[in-house]
């Protein structure tokens, strides 16, 4: 692997995470390049984020395709990238046989919640924290984890706490959880990329 690692980051909507990624590269805060970003969402906003960045995109999907055309397109546009890493942050689509089977081990997923609690499938976006607000638990967070073939399930990497407060909406732990998984990222990659 490349000294500064190249990294390719799939997002599938806004992507503020994939900012903080990209900031922290090019500020020197994480010792790595972004190499591509990829959605399946020709109008996501993390397009945007990427060519403010100067940084590559491609959009990788469609509804005509199935599920192996799609998992070598992507392939194709990460290897072509020269990705060493891939993150997804925030990023909805299940990754194929081949992307899983060529990026083993470096493949890593963000999640807004203390996995295992509100993960697996369907489980994302203000679900999860619809979830949370009706179980009655104290607290929840984020989590880094690695990406495998079930649904996030794939080891814990690192966590952070969010608690959650009296008069909370789905909406507003949203957001405390989307800062606390900033932070995590701004702390906890240079010591995972640096591996």
């Amino acid at each position: 692997m490349a000294l500064s690692p190249r990294i390719a980051l799939l997002a599938s909507h806004r992507g503020t995470s994939a900012e903080v990624v990209m900031e922290a590269c090019a500020t020197g805060g994480l010792a790595a390049k972004v190499a591509l970003v990829v959605t399946n969402n020709a109008g996501a906003e993390v397009l945007v984020r990427a060519a403010r960045f100067g940084v590559a995109s491609a959009v990788v999907g469609g509804a005509g395709l199935t599920e192996a055309e799609r998992d070598a397109a992507l392939l194709e546009v990460l290897e072509a990238s020269g990705a060493d890493w891939v993150l997804l942050l925030g990023y909805l689509r299940r990754l194929g046989p081949r992307v899983l089977a060529r990026y083993e081990g470096r493949l890593l997923n963000t999640h807004p919640s203390l996995l295992p609690a509100f993960g697996g499938a369907g489980m994302y976006g203000l679900r999860v924290h619809e979830a949370v607000l009706a179980s009655g638990v104290a607290e929840t967070g984020v989590t880094l984890h690695r990406v495998t073939t079930e649904y996030d399930a794939g080891g814990v990497v690192a966590q952070r706490l969010v608690a959650v407060e009296a008069g909370d909406t789905a909406e507003s732990l949203a957001a405390r959880c989307l800062a606390a998984e900033h932070a995590m990222l701004r702390a906890e990659l240079p010591r995972l990329l640096a591996r």
